[in-house]
């Protein structure tokens, strides 16, 4: 350095000051870049979770309307000694699924149904009796058609059911 003059040397110092100077600037304005765009996903991410636990709320709660209005149904029938007919039975299955697109499948199970609808004689070969005769009705969406079958026989035991009779609610399955 003893060579090059006073002016030379001036500018290699004022160059090292500015490269110094934009390498902390675009440092810190890049720090400061990231830290927004984090804070901005992470308040996306909130806003969106948020925004899919409402529609999921909305969903449960129509379901819980729905499961309530069959729970409405038959209470109405025990009380006022009303036989039911199972084919209006499926009917409104078939209406609660097609009023609710986010429902596929629609089900009531019974460990005695005789005293809601007429006992099975055997002359209906509709697909929605145990084998011991017991009106199981399980209706499933398939696009617009509807497929029904028998749920198996009453199990207090099973998953679905011994919940619901230990704690004396109805039972949603999701």
């Amino acid at each position: 350095m003893k060579n090059l003059n006073f002016g030379t040397k001036l500018i290699l110092i004022l160059v090292a000051s500015v490269i110094v100077s934009l390498g902390t600037m675009i440092f810190f304005t890049t720090k400061k870049q990231y830290e927004n765009a984090e804070k901005q996903s992470k308040e996306y991410i909130k806003a969106t979770v948020k925004s899919y636990a409402i529609e999921q709320k909305a969903i449960f709660d129509k379901t819980i309307t729905e499961v309530e209005s069959i729970v409405n149904r038959i209470e109405t029938a025990i009380k006022t000694d009303e036989k039911l007919t199972k084919e209006g039975m499926i009917e409104f299955q078939k209406n609660i699924l097609k009023n609710n697109d986010f429902l596929y499948t629609a089900w009531i199970g019974f460990e005695d149904d005789s005293y809601l609808f007429d006992r099975y004689d055997g002359s209906d070969k509709n697909p929605y009796y145990t084998p011991k005769g017991v009106f199981q009705p399980l209706v499933t969406k398939n696009g617009e058609k509807f497929e029904i079958e028998f749920l198996p026989e009453f199990d207090k035991d099973a998953i679905y059911i011994k919940k619901a009779i230990e704690n004396k609610r109805v039972s949603i399955r999701v």
